[in-house]
């Protein structure tokens, strides 16, 4: 079923899942208090749908309770 999945067969090439795995894994981690991977996964799926409202909320909240917790954030580069 993969093969077919994430193959050219009738030229689909869908990457929607990947953005709902990051955000899975963003919401493990903030639940963890794992901010920085928070950070990380909430960007790759902003880097894939800009402006997704989700990973935006995620990516901001960790940001800011990084800052909250340690007084102090990690090195948080902004690409996306």
């Amino acid at each position: 079923t993969a093969a077919v999945t994430f193959s050219r067969f009738d030229q689909v090439r869908s990457d929607v899942t990947f953005v709902e795995d990051h955000l899975l894994i963003a919401h493990a981690a903030n639940r963890s208090y794992d901010f920085p991977t928070v950070w990380t996964e909430a960007g790759e799926a902003l880097r894939r749908v800009p402006q997704h409202r989700p990973a935006l909320r995620l990516a901001v909240a960790a940001y800011f309770k990084e800052l909250i917790s340690t007084g102090q954030v990690s090195v948080y580069p902004v690409d996306f």
